[in-house]
């Protein structure tokens, strides 16, 4: 077949076929199905890029279902998916190319490395792969996280998995606040120590347990404990921050700073058997921590893990589920925890969901 005779548009052309027609007819369509992370070797010259998932979603909003559409993907195995599909819905002069990208650049025909493939390295693409191939989240999730930054206030039970996840998932820089050391007692709970550790400062140890996960990640690490003197420095430049404290005063100054700057908050806490994670977002409109605690409650009331005890495992799985909140905030992906505050029981196997709204004359109303 040749291209004089495209006007009956079989499902599938070669690639030699597909270059001597976008050729000879400029204005014609290639359209790429494969992932975002796929594009990384190059794209058909001018091709436009829509995943197989999206295809349904988006060509219900495409107009001149008369024009050639010239479909490829690596292989030509999703892209004849997506022909069969267009073909359903009216779009007569679809064609797949077959062999895909791959053969297509095997017979040396012409490609264009788009900007966005080439900000990611080799080592990059493959150690994020699992989250590339997401349609939700894909490379420019990936990129996103890569240029953000975030603070964990606390590298105990909580910051630890927390961040450990964050830097796993390449968070691009990591601000690690602390003042404490390692103590025979956190072990249980506080996993990314070890027993050599015990009397040694958490946040040296934990920044290199971090950068040995992921040397892409940057680690800077602040060894004092947060106050009204640092906390608006150290927040000046986070994208967000994680509430990983173990005491009152500490979540509210990171409350109150974060609302006045405008960032977004991820609080978690633990007590016994149960947990809870909800984010504080000022520039969503949602509520803050004094919605939640209009007062600082009682010192003598609010005792620590150390004297009421804690499930070892629960720290961790408040700490997934802050790192989640987190990735979904940077990526922009999903429905946060903004507004809605959840608990989870350890000992029950449950987890509940409370609708947190903001409370009268509080100060975030103002």
């Amino acid at each position: 077949m040749t291209p004089n005779d495209m006007d009956a548009f079989p499902e599938e052309l070669s690639p030699q076929q597909v270059e001597e027609w976008l050729r000879k007819n400029p204005g014609s369509v290639a359209l790429d199905v494969r992932e975002e992370f796929e594009l990384a070797d190059g794209i058909l010259p001018g091709a436009l890029h829509l995943p197989l998932s999206r295809v349904p979603e988006v060509t219900e909003s495409m107009s001149h279902p008369d024009q050639p559409l010239i479909v490829y993907c690596q292989h030509g195995i999703r892209s004849l998916q997506a022909t069969r599909y267009l073909r359903q819905q009216g779009w007569g002069r679809a064609t797949s190319m077959s062999g895909g990208f791959v053969e297509w650049i095997s017979n040396g025909h012409p490609i264009q490395i788009p900007e966005t493939a080439s900000e990611l390295d080799d080592e990059q693409r493959e150690r994020y792969a699992s989250q590339l191939v997401l349609p939700e989240f894909g490379m420019t999730g990936q990129q996103r996280l890569l240029k953000s930054r975030v603070m964990i206030v606390g590298v105990g039970g909580l910051g630890c998995p927390a961040a450990m996840y964050l830097a796993s998932g390449g968070v691009g820089t990591l601000r690690l606040v602390d003042d404490d050391v390692v103590s025979r007692s956190n072990r249980p709970r506080q996993i990314i120590y070890k027993s050599r550790d015990v009397g040694e400062l958490k946040v040296p140890l934990a920044a290199s347990q971090l950068r040995a996960m992921n040397p892409g990640v940057t680690v800077e690490e602040h060894v004092l404990r947060l106050d009204t003197s640092n906390v608006m420095d150290l927040i000046e430049d986070v994208d967000v921050i994680v509430d990983a404290s173990d005491n009152f005063p500490t979540r509210f100054l990171v409350s109150d700073a974060a609302r006045n700057r405008g960032i977004p908050v991820v609080h978690g806490s633990v007590h016994r058997f149960e947990g809870m994670v909800t984010v504080f977002d000022p520039q969503k409109g949602g509520p803050c921590l004094r919605c939640l605690h209009p007062t600082v409650p009682d010192p003598d009331l609010c005792q620590g893990c150390a004297e009421t005890g804690v499930l070892g495992v629960l720290p961790g799985m408040v700490g997934m589920y802050q790192s989640t909140e987190v990735l979904k905030i940077l990526a922009q992906m999903g429905d946060p925890l903004l507004g809605r505050l959840l608990t989870i029981d350890a000992i029950g196997g449950t987890s509940r969901e409370y609708r947190l709204n903001k409370a009268q004359g509080c100060v975030c109303n103002h």
